[in-house]
């Protein structure tokens, strides 16, 4: 029997779903793609945070700028597609709802606010 890891991988995102991008409406180009596990400050990564029913706001910022509740995680400088994001809203099924490389903070603080209350309509 012929082994195959990259055949293997790919069968593996396919069924488990992880390749799986929905379209993104508007918005920044993350928007429907799934999160990768970012690392969260106080917590072992973004995948353990995700409940049913709920969303979760990341702060990539460096330091707290959102004045909504939300997390504060490290940017993930490994993925080029992440490089400059600044905030994200990550769906219950760990696809992004929104994300934002907004640089004034009063206006990513904002956006950020109206990007969760989309949520609750």
């Amino acid at each position: 029997m012929r082994r195959c890891p990259e055949c293997s991988l790919e069968l593996a995102r396919r069924q488990s779903g992880l390749s799986v991008a929905y379209p993104a409406a508007e918005g920044h180009p993350l928007s429907g793609r799934r999160a990768p596990d970012l690392p969260v400050e106080g917590r072992s990564g973004l995948f353990g945070l995700l409940r049913p029913g709920r969303h979760v706001l990341l702060d990539l910022t460096g330091r707290t700028v959102l004045d909504a509740p939300g997390h504060r995680a490290a940017p993930d400088t490994g993925r080029a597609e992440w490089a400059g994001v600044r905030a994200a809203l990550v769906r219950p099924d760990g696809h992004v709802a929104w994300a934002s490389d907004e640089s004034d903070d009063a206006a990513l603080g904002a956006a950020a606010r109206a990007a969760l209350a989309a949520t609750h309509r």
